[in-house]
């Protein structure tokens, strides 16, 4: 979920009064409208705001099934298995939309859009499962409501700063052909080392860059990654410099070889170029990483690793023995040097069900509200996501606070209805 609230910061401010040009209070103004909105989830009992690609399981035996989140915008996959292995193609079926045997949106008894409801009903026969023996049935989906600044961010470009890297590498120590060891080597403040270290040692860096914004709903049309780099040598030369997509993160695997495809296998090969030369002094590169040949596999692979909250990409610098480079990692001494990722996007899907005008409203009165009483008594005590407001203490809207109007708005939208 972005964290954003059901109306945006322009509508809060224009409520208010305050001049879009004023910038001062931004901060709070946001922490209180996420605060609202929150609230008026938790009296409502469950979430509201858009979720992407949540997964659920479910008990079975039934023709219809109901997701935690609705209203459901987009249905990634459905999936049966009577081991619950949802992973190994052999041990699940996979279920289409709209076929005599696979599963549709139910519109609920009130005839609304396709996914209003939350409902699945399976076509042709009940869910696998019972209640007795729950669990075969796992859907991936989009549901809720998506906020304005959702669709702001759509088909643009967004940078992801160096800020967040992980400034470590990994060695390969050989032991046989068919079973490389693999060994995590944490690197220096200043930067990360590349390349063939000695005969039978290869050092691969490893950027992850917080994903926060980025969805793992859209659709990758380029991406372009910005390295500085210098050589251990005047004039070396990085002989076509691999970059792969990330699967998962070494420090959070046991088996260092399964965080990328292996490095002879394109599926997950992001570019491949002569990078250089290099002098001692740092030298920033660009690299065209997407599009290319392979392009949606990698997609696949970057919509996976979405889910965890990061991009992570492995930089495979193939020196001749002995020599090898460094890019600049987190604490270098300027910001300018830290890498960075560049990705244009564009939406997969559209659907209605934008934030409603009542719960916008709710919104915005409230936080109006809570913004025009935040000195008064009782209001100070109290944390808000550590944001202080101007008295200097800051708080929290709680459920029971709500203003009348906005719990009756809020009543709509309980779980059950």
């Amino acid at each position: 979920m972005l964290p954003y609230g059901f109306a945006t910061l322009a509508e809060l401010k224009a409520r208010l009064g305050i001049s879009p040009t004023l910038l001062d209070h931004d901060a709070v103004l946001q922490e209180i409208m996420n605060g609202v909105s929150g609230a008026i989830e938790a009296l409502v009992g469950r979430q509201l705001r858009r979720y992407h690609r949540l997964v659920e399981y479910f008990t079975g035996g039934e023709y219809l099934i109901r997701t935690r989140m609705f209203p459901i915008a987009k249905v990634h996959s459905v999936r049966e298995s009577d081991t619950r292995d949802f992973e190994t193609a052999a041990n699940y079926e996979e279920l289409t939309e709209d076929a005599t045997d696979g599963f549709m949106l139910d519109r609920g008894t009130r005839g609304r859009e396709p996914g209003a409801s939350g409902f699945i009903r399976r076509l042709g026969q009940k869910w696998l499962g019972d209640k007795d023996d729950p669990g075969m049935v796992r859907v991936e989906y989009t549901g809720g409501y998506k906020c304005e600044e959702e669709t702001a961010l759509e088909n643009a470009v967004i940078t992801l700063s160096g800020a967040d890297v992980i400034d470590y590498g990994i060695k390969q120590v050989a032991a046989g052909e068919d079973e490389p060891v693999y060994t995590l080597e944490e690197s220096t403040n200043e930067s990360v080392t590349i390349g063939k270290l000695g005969g039978v040692l290869t050092r691969r860096g490893f950027i992850r860059f917080s994903a926060t914004g980025v969805l793992s709903v859209w659709n990758f049309i380029a991406a372009t990654l910005t390295l500085t780099m210098k050589a251990t040598e005047e004039g070396g030369i990085v002989n076509n410099p691999q970059v792969y997509a990330i699967q998962q993160d070494p420090l959070m695997c046991g088996q260092l070889g399964t965080v990328w495809s292996s490095p002879y296998d394109a599926s997950s090969a992001l570019a491949q170029e002569v990078y250089g030369p290099f002098t001692t002094d740092w030298l920033t590169k660009t690299l065209q990483l997407l599009p290319y040949a392979n392009a949606n596999a990698v997609k696949v692979v970057f919509q996976e690793t979405l889910k965890t909250g990061f991009l992570g990409l492995a930089i495979v610098g193939l020196e001749e023995e002995g020599k090898y480079h460094h890019f600049a990692a987190t604490e270098h001494v300027t910001s300018a040097y830290r890498p960075s990722l560049e990705i244009e996007h564009g939406r997969v899907f559209s659907d209605p069900f934008s934030t409603p005008d009542d719960l916008r409203h709710a919104a915005l009165i409230q936080s109006a509200h809570d913004w025009q009483t935040r000195r008064h008594p009782g209001m100070t005590g109290q944390s808000m996501r550590g944001v202080a407001i101007a008295s200097g203490a800051s708080y929290m809207k709680q459920p029971s606070h709500l203003l009348p109007e906005v719990q009756d708005i809020a009543q709509r939208y309980r779980q059950y209805r």
